[in-house]
């Protein structure tokens, strides 16, 4: 970073940023957390939320002030060798059960009731949003961070752009997206609004632009563990910053060191053992714009529960135990052969894996623009 004495201020300088809430008071009963494997190592989930919050630096996304509601969810396992890592999207318009919550702004309690799953956020803030989880999923969340709107674009700035591609070009006045098709490098608030955008892209709905997301999401991966980000310093200070300086998390998990170590763990697991899958959903009952989860999402919470990995019905000589694949299922695009294929180091059998019937799998080292 800097040499001698100005990396200890670099440093003091980041974990400065760091801020913390202590949510352990308001969760209740809570899943078991998740055992030891042989060779000593535990998997870790963690719950990432992304506010749809107008205040202070988000100001300039426009739209009306109110109580902010999780624009973008995402459970992100790593598995206990840390041969492998899952990212899952939680949809927002989905209709779940939400347990009793403290509202955030007059601390009166909420009764349980059954609403979309982003207004735990609204109600109860990040708490009510791991409650809520934890409850539908069984899964234990170890850790949590909120990032915000400016946060996003920061972290995207700090990286320089970042590519995106697109099958048609976007013209959306509304919204400000002005862009070519094809692939287009995109700073923060276009990159932001390119991810939020649901009415000019895809088909206006959640499940569109999840994917959207995902995709994206890869492409911030493969630019952060680029040779032109790692080996330059400046760089990765300013991502680093814009890291620190952007999240909101639980107080076990804010330490300069522990964040740096879940980064070099996910450097080491390599892009194409990062999988990005979508809860199984179809349409509610009598309202099709909103979601319900289907029945056999209980097996993507099983693997995460049971730290098993999930098994791309394509390589089906792999060992593996729940529904068999759907030959019609929509494959993502083929990876581009970034990553590694080597695993962590282990003394144990790995565990047998799952398949989910029609659940895509996107790898982080997918192609932005196949061929």
């Amino acid at each position: 970073m800097i040499a001698g004495g100005g990396t200890l201020v670099a440093l003091e300088s980041l974990k400065r940023n760091i801020r913390t809430v202590d949510l352990t008071p308001m969760l209740g009963d809570r899943p078991s957390p998740a055992s030891v494997n042989p060779d000593g190592g535990q998997p870790v989930t963690i719950l990432v939320m992304g506010s749809d919050s107008r205040a202070g630096d988000n100001g300039f996304v426009g739209g009306e002030v109110q109580p902010p509601k999780s624009d973008t969810t995402l459970m992100v396992h790593l598995s206990a060798d840390r041969s492998r890592a899952i990212a899952v999207s939680i949809p927002r318009d989905s209709l779940v059960e939400i347990p009793d919550c403290q509202d955030a702004a007059t601390t009166r309690l909420v009764p349980a009731s059954r609403r979309m799953f982003n207004n735990a956020f609204e109600t109860g803030g990040p708490g009510c949003t791991l409650r809520t989880v934890e409850g539908l999923t069984g899964v234990r969340i170890d850790h949590w961070v909120v990032v915000d709107f400016n946060g996003f674009k920061s972290v995207v700035d700090a990286l320089g752009t970042v590519p995106i591609c697109l099958a048609e070009p976007v013209n959306d006045t509304k919204h400000n997206i002005h862009l070519p098709a094809g692939r287009s490098e995109v700073d923060g608030r276009t990159a932001l609004s390119y991810v939020r955008e649901r009415y000019t892209l895809g088909d206006g709905g959640d499940l569109g632009r999840i994917e959207r997301q995902q995709a994206f999401l890869a492409s911030v991966l493969q630019k952060a563990t680029s040779a032109g980000t790692l080996a330059n310093p400046a760089r990765m200070y300013a991502v680093l910053h814009a890291v620190t300086s952007s999240l909101v998390m639980n107080p076990e998990l804010a330490s300069l060191p522990r964040l740096i170590a879940f980064g070099q763990d996910v450097q080491r697991i390599g892009l194409k053992k990062i999988r990005f899958v979508t809860v199984p959903t179809g349409p509610a009952p009598g309202d099709p714009n909103r979601l319900v989860w289907a029945d056999r999402a209980e097996a993507l919470w099983m693997a995460l529960r049971e730290d098993r990995p999930l098994i791309d019905s394509r390589a089906s000589s792999e060992p593996s135990t729940g529904p068999s694949p759907s030959p019609g299922r929509t494959a993502w695009p083929r990876p581009s052969g970034s990553g590694t294929d080597e695993p962590a180091p282990t003394t144990s059998p790995g565990p047998t894996g799952v398949i989910l019937d029609g659940v895509r799998i996107r790898t982080a080292d997918a192609d932005i623009c196949p061929s």
